[in-house]
């Protein structure tokens, strides 16, 4: 299971920086996906 974003339910004082973090986590899981599916 690959989670990015808003499904990862935190709750954090981050003012503008959750985009910043759905953007990266949502990266990070793309590329996991990618990597597995290469294997």
């Amino acid at each position: 299971v690959f989670c990015c974003g808003e499904m990862l339910d935190w709750d954090a004082p981050t003012g503008g920086y959750l985009l910043t973090a759905c953007f990266a986590t949502g990266r990070a899981a793309g590329e996991g996906v990618h990597s597995f599916l290469e294997k």
